[in-house]
């Protein structure tokens, strides 16, 4: 890729402070047969790639993206973006982390874009700040509250790749993507039709991302990743990761918006694990 046509992406990832309170999907559901994914490309489907440009709102997109996917609706990533710096009471403090993005999904829900009267094409960086949103908005987004939310790790798998290939294969039919992120290394943008590759450069920012399925690329799985910055960079805004990257980097959290059935609900609360997800 030539100087000319390189182009610069915002992030905003910040470090995840450790919570003991996540509750980790692999040691709630029952695990996935990794058999089943063998030699399989899945994906929970397609969504509009959005492009936050240099802003640093990933999160806000990320979480935005994973609500749209589920609700099958066009949502507003900057009111998002707008309701986690409420949450942590600063709209100037740079980026955001992922568990914060992911309460705002369950307190706040997520904003129809038919109903934002304001973007950050049109007006600036005012948008994260949510007093600039009127309080009136808060009731189209209630609808698409999302009901909890879950830590996927390691736990049961033999890898972190393998745990998060399964977690999305067994939420297909619910459209549940994984939010996370990784130190994206400038490489990455210009790799060769998406690909990431197994070894790279050290240098990089923290951003935000979805993974949305798995690919087989020469006989080997990737995990399929939706980011927010175009499509004029990877597969038309999608990279491929390897087990050795994901395995290596994924390192700022990876969670999942899931559904709860009243009989998942009775067993946390039975087993006093509620707080855990519920009313965050």
């Amino acid at each position: 890729m030539t100087d000319e046509i390189k182009k610069n992406l915002g992030g905003g990832l910040a470090e995840l402070p450790l919570d003991y309170r996540d509750y980790s999907f692999g040691a709630t559901f029952a695990p996935i047969n990794l058999n089943e994914l063998a030699g399989k490309d899945f994906t929970i489907g397609e969504r509009r790639i959005s492009d936050q440009g240099v802003s640093d709102y990933c999160v806000g997109y990320s979480t935005c993206k994973a609500g749209e996917f589920h609700e099958d609706t066009d949502l507003t990533p900057e009111w998002t973006f707008a309701k986690i710096k409420q949450l942590t009471g600063d709209y100037h403090g740079w980026g955001a982390d992922l568990r914060t993005g992911m309460k705002a999904g369950l307190q706040y829900g997520f904003l129809p874009k038919k109903h934002a009267p304001l973007s950050r094409e049109t007006n600036g960086d005012i948008v994260r700040n949510w007093e600039q949103w009127s309080g009136f908005l808060d009731a189209y987004a209630r609808d698409h509250k999302q009901q909890s939310y879950f830590s996927v790790d390691k736990n049961g798998y033999p890898s972190l790749f393998d745990a998060l290939r399964a977690a999305i294969y067994g939420n297909l039919d619910k459209k549940h993507a994984i939010v996370t992120g990784a130190l994206w290394r400038n490489e990455w943008t210009y790799a060769d039709g998406g690909i990431i590759p197994k070894e790279y450069e050290s240098n990089g920012f923290a951003h935000a991302f979805l993974l949305i399925g798995q690919k087989i690329i020469n006989s080997e799985p990737y995990l399929v990743a939706q980011l927010s910055n175009g499509t004029d960079i990877g597969d038309n805004g999608k990279f491929y990761f390897p087990a050795v990257v994901i395995n290596k980097e994924l390192n700022y959290g990876n969670y999942m918006f899931v559904d709860m059935l009243k009989e998942e609900a009775k067993y946390l609360n039975e087993n006093k694990l509620m707080n855990n997800w519920w009313g965050r």
